[in-house]
């Protein structure tokens, strides 16, 4: 949302209502307290340092509230990450060992264990090479 104050400003009246928890560490419900409008909220700030939203009709809203059925956009890191690549442009480390890169691909890996090191490379924008380096630190 840039650096000149948006996220805050939005974030202002959209309240964090419940998060997914179960190891989707980015993935939570949220309400503005102007309108009443649900959000289904992704925040990458690893990768991308984003945040990805999607207006949720109430039903959709209750079923995350009263029976914990998420949609299925954000429910998987990898997913949040495509998403990302579609929608903005990954950060670049001069550290290219960053923590933030290693836990990445190790989580990835830890979702999918058969993702390869090629497609890691793609999901956080590094080289083949720099994302087998990721795997191995």
């Amino acid at each position: 949302m840039g650096g000149d104050g948006l996220d805050e400003r939005v974030f202002a009246t959209v309240k964090r209502l419940m998060d997914h928890g179960k190891g989707a560490w980015w993935l939570y419900l949220s309400r503005c307290e102007a309108c009443g409008q649900h959000w289904l909220v992704a925040q990458e700030e690893r990768i991308f340092d984003d945040y990805f939203l999607r207006r949720l009709a109430e039903d959709e809203a209750q079923s995350v509230i009263s029976e914990h059925q998420w949609p299925d956009e954000f429910i998987t890191y990898e997913g949040v990450l495509r998403i990302g690549q579609k929608l903005s442009s990954p950060c670049r480390f001069i550290d290219p060992l960053s923590p933030s890169l290693v836990w990445t691909a190790k989580d990835l890996r830890q979702e999918r264990p058969d993702i390869t090191a090629e497609e890691i490379a793609w999901l956080v924008g590094v080289t083949e090479l720099e994302a087998f380096r990721l795997l191995s630190a």
